[in-house]
């Protein structure tokens, strides 16, 4: 064996046992997270210690690991485990989202939005935003949503964006579970049958139509998302999308009233007056009335002067 032969079978022979000794940067990662706030590491009980936490991620950062280089900047970021360093955190995002990481675009966006390590610059937060919500990031497809829709109720056209634009975004977020996305998406599905306005194949049923929009609504509601429960709650009063039931109608109000949904607050107060569901109940009617009409709500404040 030659020299240089022997040199690069022993430079394997050390590079082999590098990688043998480096630790999995993913397990790396849930066990900095388990130090976070506390939690279980091999079944074993792990008190907080920000400190372990940030050595954790900076081990598996240096690996290469996207997911570490992200949560190793909300280190820098917050102060966890290491002091304050905004810069670097930006750093770090930048890193991490030139790896694909969706999260660190989204944390970017925050970043920029604030002013936080950088100027504040509200057209490069929503190109991050946006970066972050094409890369399948629900909470960034989530506020996407919002954004578009707000702009169509306030009906900037030509330069708005549409009740369209923003029921894809929903829609995208939907499906990955977030609640306030399953509730928009029923909304403006609900919306689309009073306006008309055509969004991929219009070539359904309204049953179908209505079923797809309960099943948002009902989505959303089991998530305890307070607007949707009144939604499905009226969903079961008239039996659209959904076999009509009173009796669960009166349920998911209750659960919307309780989680202080005006809309639910209103909805089952005008129930208790007029006994809709319900038996008549004076007190409760005027109870859930005057807590609507606190929060601003027209015909709940139209029935409290009415009841004095």
């Amino acid at each position: 064996m030659n020299t240089k032969t022997f040199f690069l079978v022993v430079a394997s022979l050390v590079l082999a046992t590098l990688a043998s000794c480096s630790k999995d940067p993913a397990e790396l990662c849930e066990q900095a997270n388990a130090y976070l706030e506390g939690g279980k590491i091999d079944g074993k009980d792990v008190a907080p210690d920000k400190a372990k936490a940030f050595a954790l991620w900076s081990e598996a950062a240096e690996q290469g690991y996207a997911a570490a280089k992200r949560d190793l900047g909300r280190c820098y970021l917050e102060g966890w485990g290491v002091e304050k360093d905004a810069k670097k955190a930006i750093d770090l995002f930048t890193q991490a989202s030139e790896q694909g990481d969706s999260l660190s675009l989204w944390l970017l966006c925050d970043c920029y939005t604030k002013g936080v390590g950088v100027s504040n610059d509200k057209k490069k937060a929503m190109e991050y935003l946006t970066q972050s919500a094409e890369r399948g990031y629900a909470l960034a497809q989530d506020s996407l949503g919002k954004m578009f829709y707000a702009e169509a109720e306030a009906d900037t056209l030509p330069n708005g964006h549409t009740y369209a634009d923003a029921l894809t975004w929903f829609k995208k977020a939907a499906e990955q579970g977030v609640a306030s996305s399953q509730y928009y998406a029923g909304k403006l599905l609900e919306k689309e049958g009073e306006t008309h306005y055509t969004v991929g194949d219009d070539s359904q049923s309204t049953d179908t139509k209505w079923k797809e929009i309960a099943s948002w609504y009902q989505k959303a509601a089991e998530q305890g998302y307070a607007p949707a429960q009144t939604a499905i709650a009226t969903c079961y009063q008239w039996g659209w999308g959904v076999e009509r039931n009173p009796a669960k109608s009166m349920e998911w109000l209750q659960k919307a009233a309780n989680a202080g949904d005006v809309n639910g607050q209103s909805q089952l107060g005008f129930a208790y007056l007029i006994g809709n569901g319900v038996a008549q109940n004076r007190g409760l009617a005027e109870y859930w009335l005057r807590m609507a009409a606190d929060k601003g709500d027209a015909a709940a404040q139209d029935a409290m002067k009415l009841l004095q």
